[in-house]
């Protein structure tokens, strides 16, 4: 397989269909090829299934650090140095935990300590 192709299931059957077109009639694909080939569809989209089930996880797992939190007093990195304040709120946006601290937005991976 060529590093970094990327391939959905359209395009891989595209990519079937463009193959069973274009053979030679007098040795077409066998069934087990064919079937081989389908196969591997089927894998890749199982994989990808994983994958959105994983991040979903994933952010549910942030956002339950983030409650933890709440309540809690945090310093945290800013352009301006240390700040320290209360966690009101957590939320997941675009993947990345942010805290609602002291009426200011706080990506959670500027958090330098919970006090």
């Amino acid at each position: 397989m060529i590093q970094g192709a990327n391939l959905d299931s359209s395009a891989f059957m595209k990519l079937l269909v463009t193959e069973l077109q274009n053979q030679n009639p007098m040795e077409p694909m066998s069934n087990t090829e064919m079937m081989g080939q389908i196969s591997q569809l089927a894998t890749v989209e199982g994989i990808n299934g994983l994958d959105t089930k994983f991040s979903d996880i994933l952010s549910l797992v942030r956002m339950t650090g983030g409650t933890e939190m709440v309540g809690s007093e945090v310093e945290y990195r800013t352009s301006d140095g240390v700040q320290r304040g209360t966690v009101e709120s957590a939320s997941v946006q675009d993947g990345n935990l942010t805290l609602q601290v002291d009426g200011t937005q706080v990506n959670a991976k500027n958090v330098l300590t919970v006090v």
